[in-house]
């Protein structure tokens, strides 16, 4: 809960999101692929035309039905659930050893993961590496 609060409160503070990508075709993609209009124009976001944008969708939802700064906030929320993630999963690896130790081991991972320049520069943002590990796909 606190890592939640912590990465909607960063993003917050790093201000809403305006990057190349979402003006380009992160926004548009979701649209066109809800209104049906993908195939319409040649290339509009030139070879991110045809990236998939279904994770991309919750962005452009908290975009088009929130003011920009509760967008900002959702998406720095949606950013801060990794470190449930990491959580249980380090938690999940460290089976050996006591409980006082492997809690150590986890906490000190989701330090290392919610501090790492790359996942601070896109907390709040659109670029969907920071949460499409949320979103497991099936083989």
């Amino acid at each position: 809960m606190l890592a939640i609060v912590f990465t909607t409160v960063y993003a917050l503070l790093s201000g809403v999101d305006a990057n190349w990508d979402l003006r380009n075709y992160h926004y548009w993609a979701v649209y066109a692929m809800l209104n049906g209009t993908t195939f319409l124009d040649i290339a509009p976001a030139q070879i991110q035309s045809w990236t998939n944008p279904i994770v991309l969708v919750p962005a452009y939802i908290m975009i088009k039905s929130w003011s920009p700064m509760f967008a900002t906030a959702g998406l720095g929320a949606l950013a801060g659930l990794n470190a449930v993630l990491i959580l249980f999963l380090s938690l999940a690896i460290t089976r050996s050893g006591s409980l006082q130790w492997r809690l150590w081991i986890s906490l000190s991972a989701v330090i290392c993961a919610l501090s790492g320049p790359i996942f601070l520069s896109q907390v709040g943002t659109t670029f969907s590496d920071v949460f499409c590990q949320q979103f497991p796909m099936k083989k």
